[in-house]
């Protein structure tokens, strides 16, 4: 699917924020670069080793450790059915138990060298994975924002794209990180000029629906939905700490 728009309904950013929202990490988590959450449980994954993290909902200290492997380039998680699918920068999933055993891998076609890829979730209706292009190696590609998608079914890449929105003004520094789907709303996270947009299936209606303010979360990596909350991290950096912040929508 493919679709254009000619104007965004941006929300207002706030300039100031409040410290106590947003909760440090541990130092563990420096690199995080993934959320996900499953049965009442919040879980993030960290971009250099083989470890998935359930963290507390409430302060985020880390409650637990399942380890799955060593080390590698890590930049999605979620989970389906009580097992976590872990996405590569390079677009490979590795299916991994509760208890971290690696139960499959599925390696990315040839056809998609050169995508670089950071973000997945589960869409139900369709039984398929959902995978967030960072980065086209066609550079006039990356005026789109393109997902694919992985057929739980067939266990199977797709050729085409799941949908691609074309960038219009407001979003042309728009740098997908992270994404989440609820009924039939989209949800993705830009990195860069920090922000949420939703799309609806529905209406074909996109929103930014939140901005972010950059000095408390630099590099937005992870984003989740548990209980009606959203929950977004970010790397450390020099001046800030790994670092969660989760929000209602009024």
């Amino acid at each position: 699917m493919f679709f254009a728009f000619t104007f965004v309904f941006s929300c207002d950013i706030n300039s100031k924020y409040d410290e106590t929202i947003y909760r440090s990490l541990d130092k563990e988590l420096d690199e995080i670069s993934g959320l996900t959450s499953d049965a009442n449980k919040l879980f993030a994954i960290n971009d250099e080793k083989g470890i998935i993290y359930e963290l507390d909902q409430e302060n985020f200290n880390i409650k637990g450790k399942i380890k799955f492997k060593k080390k590698g380039d890590y930049e999605g998680i979620t989970v389906v059915s009580g097992v976590f699918y872990v996405l590569k920068s390079n677009g490979d999933i590795l299916h991994v138990s509760k208890n971290g055993e690696i139960i499959k891998k599925y390696k990315i076609p040839k056809r998609f060298d050169g995508f670089e890829f950071e973000g997945i979730c589960y869409e139900k209706s369709s039984n398929q994975l959902l995978l967030l292009c960072k980065k086209h190696p066609k550079k006039k590609r990356n005026k789109f924002i393109s997902i694919y998608s992985f057929s739980l079914h067939d266990l199977d890449y797709k050729e085409n794209e799941f949908i691609t929105i074309q960038k219009n003004e407001t979003l042309k520094h728009f740098a997908p990180t992270g994404l989440e789907i609820k009924n039939d709303v989209l949800f993705i996270l830009s990195s860069k000029a920090p922000k949420l947009i939703s799309f609806n299936f529905n209406t074909y209606k996109l929103e930014v629906i939140k901005s972010f303010n950059s000095l408390a979360l630099p590099q937005l990596e992870g984003l989740t939905l548990l209980n009606n909350k959203f929950y977004v991290a970010s790397e450390k950096n020099k001046k800030k700490n790994a670092t969660i912040y989760s929000f209602t929508l009024e």
